[in-house]
């Protein structure tokens, strides 16, 4: 999957979204969390913010917020989304707060 036409051909972004019967779905490359089908995401473990190190888009709030040493990139395996406690959906309208913050537990496997 690639964002190169997301505005463009939406299409495989809906089709798993209508799949999964979810809110959003969090996309996984070569074993490694990326992105949501309209946002980056950082991931809280109760001490640092975290952010993929290869996203399939590099947003424009994401770079902002690592530039201010506010979140660190790192490599997530889907295995290790299990030690975090929330994960936050951000983009340019998106901030880091609280309206946006999801419990891990609310991800469904």
């Amino acid at each position: 999957m690639s964002y190169s036409h997301k505005f463009e051909d939406r299409t495989k972004f809906e089709k798993h979204l209508r799949e999964s019967k979810a809110d959003e779905i969090l996309i996984i490359k070569n074993g490694l969390v990326t992105d949501t089908s309209f946002s980056n995401v950082v991931f809280f473990d109760g001490t640092k913010y975290s952010t993929p190190s290869s996203p399939l888009l590099k947003g424009t709030k994401r770079a902002k917020l690592i530039a201010e040493s506010i979140i660190k990139e790192e490599e997530i395996k889907l295995k290790d989304i299990q030690k975090f406690k929330f994960v936050y959906l951000i983009n340019a309208l998106l901030d880091l707060n609280v309206e946006n913050k999801i419990p891990i537990e609310n991800i469904i496997f």
